[in-house]
């Protein structure tokens, strides 16, 4: 009995130390010691640009209207810049002011206004200027024709920047256009922005945009995307369309209903997901690795990717019984060796939700930088079947 009584002890002790969990801070689990792991994936994960949990069936191939080669800015003709600058002196008695500027047309837009009298103006693209602290005025796009009432202090002297539209020239030429498509995040590779019927650029994957003797630039993750034209020119008031692919989608998953946010609670390799509808998926880690080679030994070196694969089952809000598989990743940063410390940033969940019934989905969320504490460097431990048999750790007949 005295025998049993100790294996007992001894294997509860094995499961507790095997399970690896040893928490020093609770709440939004700021920091954290884990014994046997090295990694804290623990948080709130959203995704800034839609659903978190997106249905694959929606139409995620976008294809819209996002500017004209008139709303651009910079560049010129081969005679000159096509910014252009006019100041005027002004009688301080008198508190309007009708000018017409010498290089039209003028992109809809790009007018501004300073004063001397500590007043602005600024061009709504409608033809209106609306002046701060106070002010109105108007300007002709076509003609140049300005109208400033400056209502407010005595004005002696007003400066006007605005962009000409490709003076000399039959179109735009040397300007630079920008704008944002409507969903986001955009697959890498799939961006196509076409300036009418004649010139087409395409995503290089990597950030760029080339095609028809024109370059340009997207951001994956905002939308933004500028085309800079040099020396082609372009008809002015042609539409730029954009066709893309968004990782984001419009679903709301498989079942339809919405998922915005994911819970983690990571424990070893114990891991709990609960999302906003308070469906919870539990599960466990799989390997973790890093992308440059670091093993799990000591405080991994800085800009090192971390890679966790997981998986998870639960029954969603819609009761429909889900399994969740992917990845978390995050960057490591602010390493201190020393200290046994390093920040993990840039963490991510990235993976499949896959329902009973077929229907699934993208999984794509963010969650804030942790710092993590090693207290103990990563050890081999026996299972607790394994200790049960080790003659190190077999009780004495006495």
């Amino acid at each position: 009995m005295k025998r049993i009584a100790l294996l007992s002890m001894i294997l509860s002790m094995a499961a507790i130390f095997g399970s690896g969990c040893d928490w020093t801070s609770g709440g939004g689990v700021e920091s954290w010691s884990e014994r046997w792991n090295w990694v804290n994936f623990s948080g709130v994960y959203r995704n800034p640009g839609g659903y978190l949990v997106s249905d694959f069936s929606s139409a995620r191939t976008m294809s819209e209207t996002v500017g004209n080669t008139s709303s651009g800015a910079g560049g010129g003709d081969p005679e000159g810049d096509a910014s252009r600058v006019e100041s005027f002196a002004h009688d301080p008695n008198v508190p309007s002011a009708t000018q017409n500027l010498s290089n039209t047309p003028i992109v809809p837009g790009s007018v501004s206004v300073s004063t001397s009298g500590d007043i602005s103006f600024s061009d709504d693209g409608a033809g209106n200027l609306i002046g701060n602290p106070r002010g109105t005025g108007s300007i002709v796009y076509d003609s140049g024709r300005i109208t400033l009432n400056f209502q407010g202090p005595a004005v002696t002297q007003y400066t006007i920047s605005y962009i000409q539209q490709a003076p000399g020239a039959p179109g735009v030429q040397g300007f630079a256009s920008s704008g944002r498509v409507s969903r986001t995040p955009v697959v890498p590779g799939t961006m196509t922005l076409s300036v009418g019927d004649t010139f087409v650029l395409r995503d290089n994957g990597d950030g760029g945009l080339v095609g028809s003797g024109l370059t340009g630039t997207i951001d994956y993750s905002t939308g933004a995307w500028t085309i800079d034209y040099g020396t082609t020119v372009v008809p002015p008031n042609t539409a730029i369309t954009a066709s893309y692919r968004t990782q984001g989608g419009t679903g709301k998953g498989g079942s339809g209903s919405s998922v915005h946010t994911f819970s983690v609670v990571q424990e070893g390799e114990l891991l709990s997901i609960t999302d906003n509808k308070g469906a919870v998926y539990n599960g466990k880690m799989g390997s973790v690795r890093g992308t440059g080679g670091f093993g799990g030994t000591g405080v991994p070196p800085i800009g090192e990717t971390i890679i966790a694969q997981f998986s998870v089952r639960g029954l969603s809000s819609a009761g429909m019984e889900v399994e969740i598989t992917g990845n978390f990743q995050g960057v490591v940063g602010d390493v201190d060796a020393d200290e046994g410390r390093f920040m993990l940033a840039t963490r991510q969940i990235m993976g499949t939700w896959v329902e009973s019934g077929g229907a699934t989905g993208d999984v794509r969320g963010q969650s804030s930088a942790v710092r993590v504490t090693i207290t103990a460097p990563p050890t081999e431990v026996l299972s607790p079947d394994e200790q049960a048999v080790s003659p190190d750790l077999m009780p004495s007949e006495e």
